[in-house]
């Protein structure tokens, strides 16, 4: 369970980093970044989502990022 947990913390950390980016890109906040992965991925909010929907809403933004 500590793996687990960590893991989802390590995520949660990404997460975060890619939304700050994204939203640097976009000139919108992270909440609002955070908020476009939700809508795209569903489930709860970043705090309580699994290992597997964290991944998603980063992919989420990774695609969705300007690339240089």
């Amino acid at each position: 369970a500590v793996s687990t947990a960590a893991s989802v913390s390590a995520l949660r950390s990404e997460l975060n980093t890619c939304a700050r980016a994204y939203a640097r890109q976009r000139g919108i906040t992270p909440a609002a970044a955070h908020s476009e992965a939700r809508r795209a991925t569903g489930g709860p909010p970043a705090a309580q989502a699994d290992a597997a929907t964290l991944q998603a809403r980063i992919e989420v933004l990774r695609k969705r990022a300007v690339r240089p």
